[in-house]
């Protein structure tokens, strides 16, 4: 089967979007100061360079854990030099690298693609792609690591869709890892797409030698606490889904729930079991996709791992929403036309209340709303799986 060849005219169109986008990225990044997470990241650097590793046991003062990797203490620390030397503020800093990734991204599924015999590289799509208001507000506004994260995970991707080493494309979900630990629900999809034990054990000692190093030395100071409070990470229970439903059902005065970030009594158990509920959940899903003769891409398959996640995850935080945004071009262009205007009407009205311009119920709403559209998302994932397998077969 041919592949898609994206000509000129359609490179001009995605390069246009992506400069549009990046232009509009950049002017929030210099002049908006963010969520609560700019501040909270200069904050835990405040503590980190008071009490080193012992900050993996101080709680920030907007009440958030220090769950962030040592790897990501290092970028911090630069963040705010090149604050400090250039007079521009440590919210740009903290925000200009997800523009780069953001349209790294971009690139290599547009690459991805175009390349598949598989998947057809659709312009349209990847011109929302580029112009994705979910992808422009967290880049741009939030202040978090999650696109940079994404684009280690869409580089693997394609290293392996490009028959490259399996180590190289570990290196690459290795500094993923490393920015945030996050990444460990699409292991489950590499593991099993792999097609040997050879493969798996280059794929992941890479990856766990390229974490390893980015957390030297602070590792062999305290592993317990910062293995505890890294990898045991729960993010906000109640906040998003199913535990926002639940929550609205059963109603609990506040003191019964505690904060977000540590439910009390039952909240705490629903929070864990829907944890480990959602890892059991893509690693069977993950298994049973590797069963099918030929598997379907994994492109798509770490998709329909993302999409899963964001269904069943007891934990959220908004900047969640761009780690589907690189699979949701592989659909095609209506599906990322609906999470565009979904996830992008629930960030513009969370940012706003935050900004006190708009107010928590229309938030929620718009949560919900955003929450069931991944549902249809979720299925059309997999039937463009299984169309997919067919058309693999059949070309055979």
């Amino acid at each position: 089967m041919a592949t898609h060849q994206l000509t000129l005219k359609n490179w001009g169109w995605i390069i246009l979007a992506a400069s549009l986008a990046f232009a509009i990225k950049f002017w929030l990044a210099l002049e908006t100061d963010g969520t609560i997470d700019v501040p909270g990241y200069q904050d835990h650097l405040n503590n980190f360079r008071e009490f080193g590793v012992g900050a993996y046991h101080v709680v920030g003062k907007f009440g958030n854990p220090f769950n962030i990797t040592p790897f990501n203490i290092r970028l911090l620390s630069l963040f705010d030099y090149l604050a400090n030397i250039t007079g521009v503020p440590f919210r740009f800093w903290l925000r200009f690298p997800c523009l780069l990734a953001d349209a790294g991204s971009l690139f290599l599924v547009c690459r991805i693609l175009e390349s598949s015999r598989r998947m057809k590289a659709e312009t349209s799509a990847l011109v929302l792609m580029a112009l994705s208001p979910v992808s422009i507000l967290i880049s741009g506004f939030h202040g978090n690591f999650d696109p940079e994260m994404i684009f280690f995970v869409v580089l693997a991707v394609y290293l392996l869709g490009r028959q490259r080493a399996a180590w190289l494309a570990g290196l690459a979900f290795g500094v993923a890892v490393s920015v945030k630990v996050a990444p460990l629900l699409f292991a489950p999809v590499f593991f099993f797409y792999l097609p040997s034990l050879r493969k798996r054990a280059e794929f992941f000692i890479a990856a766990g030698a390229t974490f390893i190093v980015g957390t030297m030395p602070y590792i062999l100071e305290d592993p317990v606490g910062i293995g505890r409070e890294v990898f045991g990470y729960g993010s906000l229970y109640g906040q998003w889904g199913w535990t926002r439903l639940l929550m609205f059902l059963l109603n609990p005065p506040a003191s019964s729930v505690g904060s977000g970030y540590h439910p009390l009594g039952i909240y705490s158990v629903i929070a864990t079991a829907g944890k480990y509920l959602t890892l059991a959940a893509i690693l069977i899903v993950s298994y049973l996709m590797s069963r099918r003769k030929p598997p379907p891409p994994l492109y798509l398959q770490c998709g329909v791992a993302a999409c899963l996640f964001m269904i069943l995850t007891p934990g959220f935080g908004s900047q969640y929403l761009c780690w589907l945004v690189p699979w949701l071009a592989g659909l095609g262009w209506r599906a990322s036309l609906l999470f565009s205007t979904t996830g992008g009407l629930f960030l513009l009205w969370s940012y706003s209340f935050v900004g006190e311009l708009g107010g928590p119920g229309k938030t929620i709403f718009f949560e919900v709303v955003c929450w069931a559209s991944l549902l249809p998302l979720g299925l059309l994932f997999y039937r463009r799986s299984l169309k997919e397998m067919r058309r693999d077969a059949l070309s055979g």
